[in-house]
């Protein structure tokens, strides 16, 4: 439907003749890097017009990020919801043509053609245009050096026991700098990593040495494939833009280098990774599969004592437009975008809170704790007779009279500490499965509402958010909305349709983690 970069750019996008199911279903990730080149493009995309008679706006639009002008000919679907999603997701657009509005609810909109008002942040504020997490990939010759790169580093850092949250090696950084040539802005080599990080681990202590020798030797190759990403996700135009208040002598722009190994899938725990430092975040992913991105809230309340302490740490420019930005209220949602193989996700770090991937409905039962509740789950359902027969078995008795639903349970139980260590935990629905397939339909939901009652269940976003920079002795809380109704997690639908794709436990979660930091120069 798109046509190919190489007959790109122009002002006018136009789809009019497209079939309109496939303008609907075409997915946003076949339409990012295409919509990156017409947002780029001299000049810019910023007229789109979508195939007549559309039943509802295509999702896709929104990664036109500098699209100001829509035309919907003769558009059938709910003209007042399309014109607030548009508002609410299309900031820059100011002329819809083609919805006939309601004029109760938009006065001044009714017709053919309509102003926009958005009442998001003002199109001023650079920061609106990349603080959206951003999921791209890189080009060929970038995959491959960071491919090569990561193979060193995991070679050079030796075999390390299973941490806790897996193994992360702060190898250095660099600072954006102007050209001495032309002026422009480029990446330049530091002496010492931007972040040191404390309380190292024996083994990953034992093998950092070895493993900034080889960002030594290989750090240009490093610069490659950041500046790349950097470019990709629009954040050197963010600091171009902003040149004269950051490329100074007040501020160091920094980027932290630091590749992180067998991230612990199971560490689920909603947070910025703020070092107090923080404007930028980029993750580029090792995985040779498709897989399950971090989860992402937008545009939380920060915590007045965290605006605050960022004030002092921040520049300026960078502190008004997150305080601007966070005008706008967040929309209740929790993406979970998919990265493709050898994909990069790219956000600001202060306008979202993060987890690593919960591939689990909320409620989700804890294994363990469904184990250690089983005998009184099976005391509540069946009496006191095969909760005493139960406990027989798990203690290697042989009970007599044999308790026919007593054994089903305890094989149940083995089957469960079966389960891999990589997931701590197990759907409502699944759980029922499992019971049912050696129990009765009723005897296993009997099974399973006494669990509900007795069993530890996990909500990864469970209502707080934590900000803790241990070093700087500064700790805060974000408050997360709870409940179905008031948070729509995107991995539920993904769930619901079976689309989710459950950590292997043969693949670690490997990827370089980019921060880029602002640090007031003392000199």
């Amino acid at each position: 439907m798109l046509k190919s970069a190489a007959e790109l750019p122009c002002s006018d996008l136009d789809l009019s003749h497209c079939d309109q199911q496939a303008c609907l279903d075409l997915r946003g990730d076949l339409v990012v890097d295409h919509a990156d080149v017409c947002s780029r493009s001299e000049p810019p995309t910023i007229r789109l017009i979508l195939p007549s008679g559309l039943t509802e706006v295509p999702a896709w639009i929104t990664k036109f990020r500098v699209l100001k002008e829509l035309t919907v000919p003769e558009f059938v679907g709910d003209a007042n919801a399309a014109l607030m999603w548009l508002k609410e997701q299309c900031p820059e657009l100011t002329h819809l043509r083609g919805l006939t509005t309601d004029s109760a609810e938009f006065p001044g909109m009714v017709g053919t053609e309509c102003q926009l008002v958005a009442h998001a942040a003002p199109s001023s504020t650079t920061l609106r245009s990349v603080y959206s997490p951003y999921v791209g990939k890189l080009d060929e010759d970038a995959e491959r050096k960071l491919r090569s790169f990561m193979g060193k580093v995991r070679e050079a850092a030796g075999a390390t026991p299973d941490l806790t949250t897996g193994s992360d090696y702060h190898l250095g950084g660099f600072k954006v700098a102007r050209s001495s040539d032309d002026g422009e802005l480029e990446l330049l080599k530091v002496e010492t990593p931007p972040y040191v990080a404390i309380d190292l681990h024996p083994c990953i202590a034992e093998g950092l040495p070895k493993t900034i020798e080889v960002f030594e030797t290989h750090f240009k190759e490093v610069r490659d494939v950041v500046w790349q990403a950097m470019t990709k996700c629009r954040y050197v135009e963010y600091l171009k833009a902003h040149a004269a208040s950051l490329i100074n002598d007040d501020w160091d722009i920094l980027v932290d280098i630091d590749p992180y190994f067998n991230r612990d899938p199971t560490q689920i725990v909603a947070h910025k990774d703020t070092q107090g430092e923080n404007m930028f975040v980029m993750l580029l992913y090792c995985n040779e599969q498709p897989i399950e991105g971090f989860e992402y809230i937008l545009r939380l309340p920060i915590p007045e004592e965290h605006l605050t302490f960022i004030r002092e740490r921040l520049p300026p420019v960078f502190v008004d437009e997150v305080e601007e930005v966070l005008k706008e209220p967040s929309d209740g949602v929790v993406y979970a975008p998919r990265i493709e193989p050898w994909g990069f996700v790219a956000a600001c770090d202060e306008l979202m809170v993060h987890s690593t991937p919960f591939v689990h409905h909320r409620g989700a039962f804890v294994v363990e704790s469904v184990i250690a509740s089983m005998g009184a789950a099976v005391r509540r359902s069946f009496g006191m007779s095969a909760v005493k027969d139960y406990f027989d078995l798990r203690n290697g008795v042989q009970p007599a009279p044999h308790n026919v639903i007593a054994q089903k349970i305890y094989e149940l139980v083995t089957q469960l500490e079966k389960l891999p260590s990589s997931d701590l935990w197990i759907d409502k629905d699944e759980l029922y499965k499992l019971f049912n397939a050696k129990l009765s339909a009723e005897d296993a939901s009997m099974l399973v509402t006494a669990l509900l009652e007795i069993a530890d269940k996990k909500d990864p976003f469970d209502g707080t958010a934590r900000i803790n920079i241990r070093n700087l002795n500064h700790s805060a809380v974000v408050n997360v909305p709870r409940g179905n109704e008031a948070l729509q997690r995107q991995m539920s639908g993904k769930l619901d349709k079976g689309e989710a794709l459950p950590h292997s436990s043969k693949d670690g979660r490997d990827f370089l983690r980019v921060w880029i930091m602002a640090r007031q120069n003392k000199k």
